[in-house]
């Protein structure tokens, strides 16, 4: 079939408005993609961050609230890590299918982030657990993980911009993964925006996909059928065990 000139600019259009649904469409989470994000060099010092540190929790715990985020990123790293302040480059842990931990946020940003994105914005993370000096940039667009498609983006980065873990975010829309569910009462929906539940009747199911074999890394999803809120967060290693030795530094309210 011949294209007519004519319809070539509504054709490349059409091709663009579908490009970004097609390029973010991960199927499956089962192995890291090596090769796509180079690794670190040798000189690389590793994350930049401002400590760990109780003054740092005890503040945050402070505002009101945060004990209930402490115990929460407690229960659940603590299954999947040792705490530890390790700040090493760590190239072998990877943070989503083809990005490693410490990526340089332009070049994350170049890998999931379509040119034709809403503007993003960026804060301080808030959330109890977090070293202190990690901020996140978020992105309005579509982006689809196992046949589910989220509405927001999370880069969260350190201090000299390296990406240490990434969120997606669905506010819309409540449904389970094919994954283990953590048994407990749980209160944290969103960790890197420190969301929690504001009734006890309010159910926050939340499920961890393991791939420390593979990727060095860990996969929480957090999800509320009332309140028809989904996150996906993707941790690295090496920030699962940076954040267990944040919750060691004040003792984490018990999730019950």
């Amino acid at each position: 079939m011949k294209i007519q000139p004519s319809r070539i600019p509504t054709l490349i259009m059409a091709a663009v408005a579908l490009w970004p649904m097609a390029a973010f469409t991960q199927q499956a989470l089962y192995a890291a993609v090596p090769g796509s994000t180079p690794v670190p060099p040798g000189g690389t010092p590793g994350i930049a961050i401002a400590g760990i540190s109780e003054d740092h929790t005890s503040v945050l715990m402070a505002t009101g609230g945060h004990s209930q985020e402490l115990g929460d990123v407690h229960a659940v790293l603590a299954r999947f890590g040792k705490a530890s302040d390790d700040g090493a480059p760590h190239p072998e842990a990877f943070i989503y299918p083809g990005i490693r931990y410490l990526t340089p946020w332009r070049d994350v940003e170049k890998i999931l982030v379509p040119f034709n994105t809403g503007m993003r914005n960026g804060d301080k993370i808030a959330c109890a657990g977090f070293p202190e000096g990690l901020n996140w940039v978020r992105y309005d667009g579509r982006w689809v993980f196992n046949n589910h498609a989220y509405n927001h983006l999370f880069i969260v980065k350190d201090i000299r911009s390296q990406v240490v873990c990434i969120e997606f975010l669905q506010e819309h829309g409540s449904w389970r993964q094919d994954w283990p569910s953590l048994p407990g009462n749980w209160h944290v929906i969103d960790y890197v925006n420190a969301e929690v539940k504001g009734q006890p009747r309010v159910q926050i199911i939340t499920q961890v996909f393991d791939d420390r074999g593979a990727g060095h890394r860990i996969v929480v999803h957090t999800t509320s059928p009332q309140i028809k809120r989904t996150v996906t967060l993707f941790l690295p290693q090496p920030l699962v065990n940076l954040m267990l030795a944040c919750t060691q530094t004040t003792p984490a309210a018990p999730n019950k």
